[in-house]
């Protein structure tokens, strides 16, 4: 059953790299990386997983070699890359001084490692060669595509229960995919295939699209995480707002809004899935293990002079092996990397609404672009009630594509879509 998936990604990816494609490759090897370990695990070949990322990665910086040059400076232009690079200077100073060396600890080398390796080098890779509307349009337009073969990697190739439905822990237990990262794929997903349903393409598209649209609002609810079902509605309640708004559709909006609170009754009333069950515990928070998190934290943040921290997995030694980390990334850098780790996170929560205003104010139009907004938002309800600073990977790499997306953007300029999309216009026209 593998070896169909796997000859697929393979001339998946000679096509891209034949087409010099080098945003739907940066797409697959920042948001969608852990498909091609799934794949080539299944199919018995799992020592080639690494061999095969960082070839990718290779092989898109020989395609956009000729762009390396002028982007150097980009590496460090913004100021969330400055104070990005500080935050690893800083985990290995405090690991070394305050944890007693990586070299000691086996699993603090390993994060330490792990965090090079997924966030400071893709970060990099990104800086370099995704600095021009079309290789992040390509990258936006990609989204879509990749989504749907790791949800159908994950429905045919792993394999889901029945009882998965009402119960994510079985379901992570059985197919071995974190429930966090799977609402997280089907998030990007969702918002990437949205986009590009709205936009101008043939009929054909448009069937396709509206079946990864289900599909990824499927493996949403399957996933039963609050952060990224709150995450998407939000990101899609802004981005039709600004449009609509935009273009004084007020009445048209209201009944938007209107329509998706229907849509989500009618879900409550006929399906059974465990993030409805979820939301429903909110009501009694106080009780829960993560609103004490955020007094846990400030308390080890205070007691550390408000400016040094506890060094990578602090948390869980400051907490006896009780928390694992804080679930949020706002908590984990500020209790984990001091004074440095908080600006960091604050800066990425700030500086990514302004540039994700930003990015919605500049076009009147749905663009592929605006997909790097909406994944941002619903990928940052995640990242502040979810996961570590590892696990939120694709947040931080998001944030850097964010960034070049507001560097890329101007005042009414739409992105001007790429040839395939042109020729099949012309085609329905036609």
């Amino acid at each position: 059953m593998a070896i169909p998936f796997l000859f697929i990604l393979v001339l998946s990816l000679i096509y891209l790299i034949y087409k010099r494609n080098i945003g739907g490759l940066l797409c697959l090897l920042t948001l969608f990386p852990d498909v091609i370990g799934m794949v080539l695990i299944r199919s018995g070949i799992s020592g080639l997983a690494m061999i095969t990322k960082y070839g990718l990665m290779l092989a898109v910086v020989y395609l956009a070699r000729a762009q390396l040059g002028e982007n150097v400076s980009n590496i460090w232009r913004s100021p969330v890359s400055k104070l990005f690079y500080a935050l690893i200077v800083v985990m290995f100073l405090h690991n070394e001084v305050l944890v007693g060396g990586a070299s000691a600890h086996v699993e603090i080398a390993t994060f330490q490692l792990n965090i090079v390796l997924r966030i400071l080098i893709p970060w990099i890779l990104l800086m370099l060669c995704a600095n021009d509307k079309n290789t992040i349009t390509q990258y936006c337009k990609a989204v879509p595509w990749w989504g749907l073969f790791f949800m159908l990697v994950f429905i045919f190739l792993i394999g889901i229960a029945k009882e998965n439905f009402d119960n994510r822990m079985s379901m992570t237990e059985e197919t071995g995919i974190n429930s966090i990262s799977l609402s997280r794929y089907a998030a990007m997903t969702f918002c990437g295939t949205l986009v590009c349903l709205v936009m101008k393409c043939s009929k054909t598209m448009k069937y396709a699209y509206a079946g990864i649209l289900i599909m990824s609002a499927f493996v949403l609810l399957l996933a039963s995480q609050r952060g990224s079902v709150v995450g998407v509605g939000l990101a899609v309640v802004v981005a039709l707002g600004f449009i609509m708004i935009k273009r004084r559709m007020f009445g048209q909006y209201i009944a938007v809004l209107f329509s998706i609170v229907i849509l989500v009754f009618i879900l409550l009333s006929y399906f059974d899935f465990q993030v409805f069950s979820r939301f429903e515990e909110l009501k009694d928070y106080e009780s829960m293990y993560r609103y004490a998190d955020y007094g846990i934290a400030w308390k080890a943040y205070s007691e550390n002079d408000y400016i040094w921290g506890l060094g990578s997995m602090g948390y869980s030694a400051y907490t006896n092996g009780f928390r694992q980390y804080p679930h949020s990334f706002i908590l984990e850098l500020m209790s984990e990397y001091g004074i440095v780790g908080l600006i960091f996170a604050l800066t990425v929560l700030i500086y990514g609404i302004k540039l994700t205003i930003r990015v919605f104010k500049s076009n009147t139009s749905i663009n592929p672009m605006m997909t790097i907004p909406m994944i941002w938002l619903a990928l940052l309800c995640s990242a502040l009630v979810s996961a570590d600073f590892l696990h939120n990977a694709q947040f931080f790499l998001v944030t850097g594509m964010l960034v070049l997306t507001a560097q890329n953007v101007n005042a009414n300029d739409d992105v001007e879509l790429l040839e395939d999309e042109t020729e099949s216009e012309t085609i329905e026209t036609r």
